[in-house]
């Protein structure tokens, strides 16, 4: 059975992309280069901020800012442990859409995100252990308020459209989707068939 999923954002979603953890990524290498330097000054800050916030963005050159099916599906699977079903998830039900629009008002290319700081969630985090921590400030892309729709495949001899929507709801209420979760990125979730 097909079915589609719609997220409706009840909290802001910031994303994060692994793609800068990956050394060979332009923008990993680009941040590297800045915060390799041992004095920044503040055009360097705000260009490691630049540099972070564009890297952490799903986007897509066509559609602009994306959530990954595989993000979907991860919440989904998260919520569905709540109830003891994520084998049921697991075998039963995928997100077939790899790119899925983040629906929001605002611009749509990267340096538009960028130049609009309703877009930008600044924040620190402490990195080191013992007497080496030090608290690294970050810039991540956040959008207030955003809807997204995927569709998906359910195998119904293992899991049902009701069980779907219960997971969905769970993971929406307490799971949540993408960075700083769950406190960002929590949702209401609407599944039909399709």
């Amino acid at each position: 059975m097909d079915f589609r999923i719609t997220l409706t954002g009840t909290s802001p979603l910031i994303m994060n992309n692994a793609r800068t953890a990956n050394p060979l990524d332009p923008a990993a290498k680009a941040l590297k280069a800045l915060t390799g330097k041992r004095s920044k000054t503040d055009a360097d800050h705000l260009e490691i901020y630049r540099v972070g916030h564009s890297g952490s963005l799903y986007h897509d050159a066509d559609i602009g800012p994306y959530l990954p099916g595989n993000n979907i599906w991860k919440s989904l699977y998260e919520g569905a442990l709540k109830h003891r079903m994520g084998p049921k998830i697991k075998e039963g039900a995928l997100i077939a859409t790899d790119i899925n629009p983040v629906a929001y008002k605002g611009p749509r290319d990267v340096g538009g995100i960028w130049d609009n700081e309703n877009f930008r969630y600044i924040n620190f985090r402490v990195t080191g252990s013992g007497s080496r921590r030090v608290r690294v400030s970050f810039c991540r892309p956040i959008f207030r308020d955003w809807k997204v729709a995927a569709d998906g495949m359910l195998d119904d001899s293992i899991i049902d459209l009701a069980e779907l929507r219960l997971i969905a709801e769970t993971a929406g209420q307490r799971v949540g989707i993408c960075d700083w979760r769950p406190r960002y990125g929590r949702y209401s979730a609407v599944v039909e068939e399709i």
